[in-house]
């Protein structure tokens, strides 16, 4: 019964129109290119070797973690800390000023002070490589001591860390940082800083382009730019709008608010909500098991908060979820089903639409290359094995004849003092690059 109903509100319709959608992708991929909208990171793809002395730092929404790479110590990264970014907030720090320069130097202090530096300040003050990976470095600009990133967007970057409260469109990121540890007594030779797709794709050195899919989705495509091919973010979130006529009657947000990009209609931080949207739209399409939910969803719009973990859950532990939310929602084994159906249904076309980000994030690369591999960070592939599996399984159906191409999953590192992120791993690589 439930399979009629999703129908008639078209979750079909990303699968049984995925020629159309991968070919309109393209379209607006190249339109993105032509009008410049498209920006180079500087970094060129493929092995590095020498890796030196590099600090990595990468600033989170929520936290911030610093990480060693010592060649001489056997080649093994350490965590120097990671902390909430809260609590790198100096106290008093609520009045107007330079919030972003203190919060540089509050890190570069951590980082001089913490025991393996401190171990290493003894031996020598030069660092070989500081990287820094943040959502914020959109734009690049290339310097004589490495790469630079500028604040792009301002206005439209909504995360609300403490220390972005003063920054404007192109106040540099990795120049305070510099800055801030030369004062510490630790000087650095060259800087990086990029955003974490870019990093990706270099964390897998034969790698063809680099794709990220949790709480958001995007990817990278390799282009030229003053006469060398260097990898660029295609910002993806923002460029591949999905028309109507593809997407389902309940691919909402919010009240009023339309999913019509794809990753909205993919990434994690949205398909909860798209969830939720399906529930109360199903029910009013007479499917009475979800009377309860639905009316629950309803009375508490704010107030109850489904995860993407929630989804995996119904497919696999559905009694993990029930435990969570059936008491509150008076969830009968009957909707409990249904819901675990809906949840797979959704599931599965994100998969088919992040297999459409990796086929253009690819597409430049058609006439020199038949073989590809994209290098996939990506929690919400391991939270789900089933959209891992539609992204693997639909890809080969878009692909132009004779073109081959899988997804490499790519995991952090652990290590003793915590975990390396996979744009870390990333960054070390980029730092090894000469030119």
């Amino acid at each position: 019964m439930i399979d009629k109903h999703l129908r008639n509100l078209g979750l079909h319709r990303v699968e049984e129109n995925l020629g159309e959608i991968a070919a309109s992708a393209l379209q607006q991929l190249k339109a993105a290119i032509k009008n410049s909208r498209i920006k180079s990171s500087y970094l060129k793809p493929g092995p590095t070797q020498g890796l030196g002395m590099l600090l990595c730092l990468d600033i989170g929404g929520t936290s911030t973690r610093c990480a060693l790479f010592d060649p001489e110590g056997g080649g093994e990264w350490g965590v120097l800390f990671e902390a909430a970014n809260t609590d790198l907030k100096p106290a008093g720090q609520d009045t107007p000023g330079a919030s972003f320069k203190t919060f540089a130097a509050v890190v570069a202090k951590r980082i001089a002070e913490s025991p393996a530096m401190q171990l290493l300040k003894a031996e020598r003050l030069e660092i070989d490589g500081l990287g820094i990976v943040w959502s914020q470095a959109q734009t690049s600009v290339p310097k004589e001591w490495g790469i630079e990133a500028l604040v792009y967007d301002r206005a439209h970057y909504a995360k609300g860390e403490w220390f972005i409260r003063d920054l404007l469109d192109g106040d540099p990121i990795g120049l305070p940082f510099r800055e801030e540890l030369t004062r510490q007594g630790l000087n650095v030779r060259r800087t990086i800083v990029s955003n974490d797709v870019v990093l990706t794709m270099l964390a897998l050195p034969e790698a063809h382009a680099g794709m990220v899919m949790s709480t958001g989705l995007n990817a990278t495509v390799l282009l030229a730019a003053e006469e060398r091919r260097y990898i660029h973010n295609a910002q993806f979130g923002d460029q591949l709008q999905i028309d109507s006529k593809y997407r389902s009657t309940a691919d909402f947000l919010e009240a009023g608010k339309t999913a019509h990009t794809i990753e909205f209609l993919s990434a994690g931080k949205f398909l909860p909500a798209l969830f939720a949207s399906h529930i109360t739209k199903l029910h009013e399409l007479g499917v009475k098991e979800l009377q309860s939910v639905a009316a629950f969803l309803r009375a508490n719009p704010k107030n109850l908060s489904f995860s993407a973990a929630d989804m995996g859950d119904l497919l696999h532990k559905p009694a993990v979820f029930q435990a969570r939310y059936g008491e509150r929602m008076k969830i009968e084994p009957e909707a409990l089903a249904l819901l675990g159906t809906l949840s797979a249904a959704l599931i599965k076309r994100a998969g088919k639409l992040g297999a459409i980000v990796g086929f253009a994030s690819i597409s430049t690369q058609f006439e020199e290359c038949q073989n590809f591999t994209i290098a996939l960070d990506s929690r919400l592939s391991r939270e789900l094995r089933e959209l891992r599996q539609t992204m693997e399984a639909a890809l080969p159906t878009i692909l132009p004849k004779g073109i081959s191409a899988k997804f490499e999953l790519l995991s952090p590192t652990a290590t003793l003092g915590g975990e390396v992120s996979v744009p870390m791993l990333g960054l070390a690589q980029a730092l090894a690059q000469t030119d």
